[in-house]
C-alpha cells in the first residue's frame, strides 16, 4: 500500500493594489470610497506551498482558492478571478490572484468580512490556509423615494354613489433619476371588484404620478360583504445596489350607504329602540300577547319573523305569523300557556328573538334589527282542597276533632267531602282512603270506601258495621284511625289535604247488675202477671223492655228452660223475647235455667191462679 508523503499546508498573503509588499498579517483591512473605479476596487493575494519543492511530490503542488462570507449570507463567488487554480513547481512556486469587489457593499451599513481560503491537493486530505479580509465600502450615492402628495396616510369615508379621486405624486431624490417600481397590496380584495382603479400616469424617471379612483355605485359593485378597505402603495427606486427603502402610502377607506337600517319595536315598553325586554312573568294557563312592529325610513321591503332561542315555538303552541311587505310590517305574538305544553321541571325560562330584515334594498346589503324578549313561567296559584267529614248515622256523635265512639252493633256511615278553593279555575279532585292504623292487634275488616274523582267537589261514603272479629286476646275495645286524602290536579302546583277520623269501638256491655227477673205470675185472665218473661215496664214510655244481659262478643243468649218441681222440663225457647203463660200447668213452684254461651242463670217462678 502506498504511503502518503508528509505534507505542509499552503500559505496565503494579501495586500492592497497600492501596497508594495504582501503583509504577513492574516487579517487584511481595506477601504474603498464610492468613486473608486471598478479596476481599482481590488486586492491581491499570493499563495505558495512548500510541497512544490519536495521530491516526494515530484516538485509540484496544485493549489486552489475560494471565497466564503463570514458575517453575512450571500454568494460571493463573483469576487474571484476566472481561474482559481494553479500548479506550483519548484521553478514557478508562487500563484497570484486578484480579488475584485462590486460597487455595492454586501452589507448596507457597516463593513463586511470575507475569507479567502487556499487549499492544496495533499494526500490524504487537502491542507489549507485562510486570509480574513474586512472591507469598508461606501455605496454609490442614492436618495430614497418619498411621497409628496399626499404626504401622509389617507383616512376617508365616501358616500355610496360618489366617485372619489386621489392624486398621488412621489419623487426620488433631486439628483436621482432612478426608475420607480410600484407595488400595490390590499387587505384581501381586488380593486376592480369594488370599483377601484390605480391609474398611473406616464412620468420621467425619478417621478411617480398616479390617481386612485373609487366608483362607489352599489348597483354596479357589490359591497354586501365588505365596506371597509385598506390599500397600501409601495414605491421603490431602482438604485444600483437594490437596497430596499420603500415609501409606503396607506389608504383606509370606508363606504357610507345612503339607505337606513330597519328598526324593530314592540308595545311591551315605551322605548322604541329597545334591544331586550326582560322580566316578563306569566303563570301557567295565562296568556301572553303583544305586538311587534318593523319600520324602515327608505320604505324598503321588510321581512319580520321570530324564533325561540334553544327551542321550537311550534312545540309550545306559540303563534307569531310574521309579516313581509314594504315598510311598515307588524305581527301579533300570542301564547296561551297551557299546562299540557310546558314542563316547568325541564324548562321555565323562554327567550324569543324577533328580527326584521332588509336585504332587498338597492345595494343588496343585509340589514337587520333584533329584539329579544325573555319570559319566566311560574305555577298557577293554588289554595288546595279542603276535606270535611259528616256523620250520617244520627244514633252516634262525631265530635269536632273527628272522633267517633261506637258500640259494637252500630252502623258507621260517614260522608267524606273534598271541596276545592277555586282561583279562576276549578281543579279535578281525587279522593281516596290513604290508610288506617290501629293501637290493637286486629286490623279492621269489612269496611268500604270507593275513591272518587270529580271537578271541584268530590264525595265518598265510608261504611262499616264492625263485628266481633275485630277483638282478640280478651281485649274488647279497639281504636282505629282512618286517614283520607284529597289531591287536586293543578299542574306543577298540586296541593293536597288529609283528614283523620278516629273510631273507638267497644263491645256491648253484657253486665247483669240490673238483672232482677220477676218470680211470680198469675195467669188467671186478668191484665196482670199473665206470663213469665225477662222484661220490665219502662217508666218513661210504659212499654215493656228486656232486662236480659245483652249479647256481646263474650257471651250470647242460648235458651230458657223451665222445670216443674219434679224436674220435668215444661217449657223451653231460644228466643230472647220468650213469654211463658204456664198453659195447663198447676199452681206451685217452678225452676228456670237461663243459658248463655258463657254462663247460666237459675231462679224460681211461683205460679198462682
Amino acid at each position: 500500500v502506498d504511503k502518503c508523503p508528509v505534507a505542509e499546508p499552503p500559505k496565503i498573503l494579501g495586500k492592497t493594489l497600492e501596497a508594495p509588499n504582501f503583509s504577513p498579517d492574516k487579517d487584511l483591512v481595506v477601504t474603498f470610497s464610492s468613486d473608486v473605479s471598478d479596476a481599482n476596487r481590488c486586492i491581491e493575494v499570493k499563495v505558495s506551498d512548500p510541497d512544490a519543492f519536495k521530491q516526494d511530490d515530484n516538485f509540484k503542488e496544485n493549489i486552489t482558492i475560494k471565497a466564503i462570507a463570514l458575517n453575512f449570507k450571500k454568494d460571493i463567488s463573483g469576487i474571484l478571478p476566472t481561474i482559481t487554480t494553479k500548479l506550483l513547481t519548484d521553478i514557478d512556486s508562487i500563484a497570484t490572484f486578484k480579488i475584485c469587489f462590486d460597487q455595492c457593499p454586501y452589507i448596507e451599513d457597516g463593513p463586511f468580512q470575507i475569507g479567502i481560503v487556499a487549499f492544496d491537493d495533499a494526500c490524504s486530505q487537502p491542507l489549507f490556509d485562510t486570509l480574513k479580509i474586512t472591507v469598508n465600502m461606501t455605496p454609490p450615492p442614492n436618495e430614497n423615494v418619498r411621497f409628496i402628495t399626499p404626504s401622509a396616510n389617507v383616512f376617508a369615508t365616501v358616500r355610496e354613489g360618489e366617485t372619489k379621486v386621489w392624486d398621488i405624486f412621489a419623487r426620488d431624490g433631486v439628483s436621482d433619476t432612478d426608475p420607480i417600481i410600484e407595488s400595490v397590496y390590499t387587505d384581501g380584495f381586488n380593486l376592480a371588484d369594488v370599483g377601484m382603479e390605480l391609474k398611473r400616469s406616464i412620468s420621467p424617471n425619478g417621478e411617480y404620478r398616479a390617481q386612485l379612483i373609487w366608483d362607489t355605485r352599489c348597483d354596479v359593485y357589490d359591497f354586501s360583504r365588505k365596506t371597509s378597505f385598506e390599500i397600501k402603495i409601495k414605491l421603490e427606486d431602482d438604485d444600483p445596489c437594490d437596497y430596499i427603502h420603500p415609501a409606503v402610502l396607506t389608504f383606509k377607506l370606508q363606504i357610507i350607504f345612503n339607505d337606513h337600517d330597519p328598526i324593530i319595536d314592540s308595545d311591551l315598553t315605551f322605548n322604541n329602540r329597545e334591544r331586550r325586554v326582560d322580566g316578563l312573568k306569566r303563570k301557567l294557563n295565562e296568556s301572553l300577547h303583544f305586538n311587534v312592529l318593523g319600520t324602515d325610513l327608505d320604505n324598503d321591503f321588510l321581512v319580520l319573523s321570530a324564533k325561540g332561542i334553544g327551542f321550537n315555538m311550534a312545540n309550545y303552541n306559540i303563534s307569531f305569523p310574521g309579516d313581509q311587505k314594504n315598510s311598515p310590517v307588524s305581527s301579533v305574538f300570542n301564547w296561551d300557556i297551557a299546562c299540557d305544553n310546558v314542563n316547568l321541571d325541564v324548562k321555565d325560562e323562554f327567550e324569543f328573538q324577533f328580527i326584521v330584515v332588509d336585504d332587498q334594498n338597492r345595494c343588496g346589503l343585509y340589514r337587520a334589527d333584533t329584539l329579544n324578549v325573555s319570559v319566566k313561567l311560574y305555577p298557577q296559584d293554588n289554595l288546595g282542597p279542603k276535606l270535611f267529614v259528616t256523620n250520617l248515622n244520627p244514633s252516634m256523635t262525631l265530635t269536632a276533632d273527628n272522633t267517633l265512639d261506637v258500640t259494637l252493633g252500630q252502623q258507621i256511615e260517614l260522608d267524606v267531602a273534598a271541596l276545592d278553593s277555586i282561583l279562576a279555575q276549578a281543579d279535578m279532585l281525587h279522593l281516596e282512603l290513604l290508610g288506617v292504623t290501629t293501637d290493637g292487634t286486629v286490623p279492621p275488616q269489612g269496611y268500604s270506601f270507593t275513591p272518587s274523582d270529580a271537578l271541584n267537589e268530590a264525595h265518598g261514603i265510608f261504611k262499616w258495621n264492625p263485628d266481633c272479629s275485630i277483638f282478640a286476646n280478651d281485649d274488647y275495645e279497639n281504636n282505629y284511625t282512618f286517614t283520607f286524602l284529597a289531591i287536586d290536579d293543578r299542574c306543577f302546583n298540586e296541593k293536597a289535604d288529609t283528614i283523620k277520623v278516629d273510631i273507638k269501638i267497644k263491645d256491648v256491655d253484657g253486665g247483669d247488675t240490673d238483672f232482677k227477673p220477676n218470680n211470680f205470675i198469675s195467669p188467671n185472665g186478668d191484665p196482670w202477671n199473665e206470663f213469665f218473661a225477662m222484661v220490665k215496664v219502662d217508666p218513661n214510655t210504659g212499654e215493656l223492655v228486656s232486662i236480659l244481659p245483652k249479647d256481646n262478643c263474650t257471651g250470647r243468649f242460648v235458651e230458657i228452660s223451665i222445670f216443674n218441681r219434679w224436674g220435668k222440663k215444661v217449657y223451653s225457647s231460644d228466643s230472647r223475647d220468650f213469654k211463658w203463660y204456664a198453659d195447663g200447668e198447676a199452681s206451685g213452684v217452678y225452676f228456670y235455667l237461663l243459658t248463655y254461651s258463657d254462663k247460666e242463670y237459675k231462679g224460681l217462678i211461683n205460679v198462682r191462679y
